[in-house]
């Protein structure tokens, strides 16, 4: 029987800590399901999902756990949960355009959390406006909405939230 490892990385950012990882995740005969990176102000950040068979999976993690180096880098590992899932969730996609200011995602997310909606992926970054109208702020949003949920109170409710912003929903086709 197989079981799932989420990776957890946060460090400073240098050439081969994929490799790195995937090294040790491929010898231990684990697969590699997904995984997200990126470069946030210089650090290496991310999560990789991956799946071993049970009798190796402690073997691992511990090894991955062994990359953490105080005050440089940062390896959390833990077991999914067979049960976790989303099976009566429905799948929005959003994305917001509005001004640049403080708490814009403290009030999206005050938002979904009233309506139990999980952040699936959020994807967010500041530009410079153009034309000198200063900072535009961008949310690309994946969400896993529970059948409850009314999809129409959800955007009158994020649209009261965040009056300024141009929301619109994503089809699937459009990512």
């Amino acid at each position: 029987m197989s079981v799932g490892l989420v990776l957890t990385l946060n460090g400073k950012d240098r050439p081969g800590m994929v490799s790195i990882l995937s090294e040790i995740v491929s010898s231990h005969g684990a697969t590699w399901v997904e995984s997200r990176f990126i470069n946030l102000g210089g650090r290496f950040a991310g999560g990789a999902h991956v799946e071993v068979e049970d009798s190796k999976a402690d073997l691992l993690a511990a090894e991955l756990k062994a990359l953490s180096k105080p005050d440089t880098f940062l390896v959390l590992v833990d077991r999914m949960d067979e049960d976790a899932g989303n099976d009566d969730q429905g799948l929005l996609l959003l994305e917001l355009t509005g001004p640049d200011r403080v708490g814009i995602i403290h009030d999206l997310s005050k938002v979904l959390s009233k309506f139990s909606i999980s952040i699936d992926e959020l994807v967010s970054e500041t530009v410079e406006a153009s034309m000198g109208g200063g900072q535009t702020f961008f949310v690309q949003l994946s969400l896993s909405v529970p059948e409850s949920a009314d999809e129409e109170e959800v955007m009158d409710a994020l649209q009261s939230a965040l009056p300024e912003f141009l929301i619109d929903t994503i089809e699937d086709e459009e990512l």
